[in-house]
């Protein structure tokens, strides 16, 4: 006798069917008052189990993985943006005039390998203020028990003749991304409101920037979340993709 075989989806019309007859027989479960009563419920809750058991089994689609995995990260994501949307509100009061603190905030999950950055710098456009990306790896991150690499790049800058942020931030995506994350907004915003408690390496007295995120102006340019520690806190910047770089500068990266 051959074996039938069945996909996911045919397996769960099987259950589906089974669940049906479920049904049909436990309308058919006779009143309490007589003596079948006792066997057939008992009959009823087995076949209950058996089902459960079988549901468990069944191997999920391609479909249902995808769409548990997307419905994970939207859980992270609205996680993440209950934080950030306040902190980048009070930033454009300081930034801005204050009718612009008001604008809508219009985040998107970007992996910073897929940013033209070269593009992006020349790219103004007034109608895109609001606009940042985050990268998809920093969600959900505790950074409170995340290591951190600070690297100072000015021969590497050197080497590879880069000229400008745009470039440095391309390079340091291709170069470190592997065994690095790259850190966002959501890193960015975590180590100014840390201030003082802030990992100790941070706070020298140099420019941090993070290259996980673009975020835009209010006049529509393109630019890089950047952190400078002072006295006792960190300044709440951002510079523009066609700055330069110097001695003051670094990059940090989040050890995987």
């Amino acid at each position: 006798m051959s074996e039938t075989k069945y996909d996911c989806k045919e397996i769960m019309g099987k259950v589906t069917e089974l669940r049906k007859l479920q049904m049909e027989f436990d309308g058919a479960i006779p009143e309490k008052a007589t003596g079948e009563y006792s066997a057939a419920n008992e009959i009823s809750a087995r076949l209950e189990s058996l089902l459960v058991l079988l549901e468990n089994e069944i191997p999920k689609t391609d479909e249902e993985i995808e769409s548990e995995k997307a419905l994970e990260v939207e859980k992270k994501l609205e996680k993440t943006l209950a934080k950030i949307k306040p902190f980048m509100k009070e930033a454009w009061k300081q930034w801005f005039i204050p009718q612009l603190a008001e604008t809508p905030q219009r985040p998107s999950l970007i992996d910073p390998k897929s940013l033209d950055l070269d593009s992006l710098k020349n790219d103004v456009d007034e109608k895109k203020f609001g606009e940042y990306t985050l990268n998809p790896e920093c969600l959900d991150i505790d950074f409170d028990k995340t290591s951190i690499k600070v690297l100072d790049i000015r021969q590497e800058i050197q080497d590879n003749n880069l000229q400008d942020l745009a470039q440095i931030g391309r390079y340091i995506i291709d170069r470190y991304s592997k065994d690095y994350i790259i850190p966002d907004l959501s890193f960015w915003q975590w180590i100014i409101q840390k201030g003082i408690d802030s990992p100790i390496d941070l706070q020298d007295g140099m420019w941090y920037y993070c290259f996980g995120s673009i975020l835009r102006n209010s006049g529509g340019g393109t630019r890089v979340p950047v952190a400078l520690w002072g006295a006792s806190h960190f300044s709440c910047l951002v510079s523009p993709l066609s700055d330069g770089w110097d001695g003051s500068c670094r990059v940090v990266l989040l050890k995987r």
